[in-house]
């Protein structure tokens, strides 16, 4: 994740003006589409984000503001340090409050405080519409954001922390950051790769040792052992792959077992070979 540190200077820079954060979030990110054709347009994608972050530090302009303004390609620039609040979310409108998280922010704003302050991070992703929707590598430079500040705040990944636009305005941001028949597989994708970041999927790994009996199953479509399994004796140097989860199988004909791992990388490849013996499998985290 690439960013350029370009904060603003003007009167758009914060919430209260120019006044670092006054209360701490109740959620982890809005997010946003620029919605300007000419710049979702460009082919100079860091120009275009640079076009937008100019515009909000425009003279005179009291806001909008937004933490990042991200490029097509995942670079941003940072134009709102974290320790302050940004400026993107506008008015709140017939807002979402089926959802608790948004219910929160209500809360927060009922106590005399904007809806921005309820918010870690608001980003502005350059695009319009469904000519030119947030990118995969947009969406990841979300990601990575959101599992960083959860990880520094607690908050969890959830929909209750992650929020569209149109949560805030349901009048006038249906269409922020995505259509409607996109909101929630929109934000899911976000909030699935931002949990991946933080809590990496286990990974197995394969170790045989030096002159260790590897014996090689074949599978039947239900996963039982057949017969007819081999054993070979591995002549070389101890070594390791990736795996799958160790599972106990049972022999199709039911009358013994053995447990046994799907290797996924290396000489054995594809296939289902038995633990034990000088051939074991360890977990971890990528």
């Amino acid at each position: 994740m690439t960013v350029s540190v370009q904060h603003l200077t003007n009167t758009a820079y914060g919430f209260p003006r120019g006044k670092p954060r006054r209360v701490k979030p109740v959620a982890l990110a809005c997010l946003h589409i620029t919605g300007n054709s000419r710049t979702a347009a460009m082919t100079d994608l860091h120009k275009a984000a640079q076009n937008e972050r100019d515009y909000a530090n425009r003279a005179g302009s009291n806001g909008p503001s937004a933490h990042n303004y991200v490029a097509r390609d995942g670079w941003a620039i940072e134009a709102v340090g974290g320790g302050y609040a940004a400026w993107s979310n506008g008015d709140v409108s017939s807002p979402h409050t089926s959802n608790p998280g948004i219910r929160r922010v209500l809360a927060m704003r009922a106590k005399g405080y904007n809806a921005n302050e309820a918010y870690w991070y608001e980003a502005e992703c350059v695009g319009y519409g469904t000519a030119h929707p947030i990118t995969a590598a947009q969406k990841h430079h979300l990601a990575e954001r959101i599992a960083a500040l959860a990880k520094a705040s607690g908050l969890p990944i959830n929909r209750e922390t992650v929020h569209g636009h149109w949560e805030i305005n349901g009048i006038d941001r249906q269409n922020c950051p995505c259509p409607p028949s996109q909101h929630e597989s929109f934000l899911a994708d976000i909030i699935g790769r931002a949990n991946a970041i933080l809590t990496p999927p286990v990974t197995y790994r394969l170790h045989v040792a030096h002159n260790a009996v590897v014996r090689t199953y074949t599978l039947a479509p239900t996963g039982c052992i057949r017969a007819g399994w081999t054993d070979e004796v591995w002549a070389g140097r101890a070594s390791s792959a990736a795996c799958t989860k160790q599972v106990h199988r049972i022999t199709c004909n039911g009358k013994s077992g053995a447990t046994t791992t799907r290797v996924t990388s290396g000489k054995y490849r594809g296939k289902t070979i038995r633990v034990g013996a000088g051939v074991t499998v360890t977990g971890g985290t990528a």
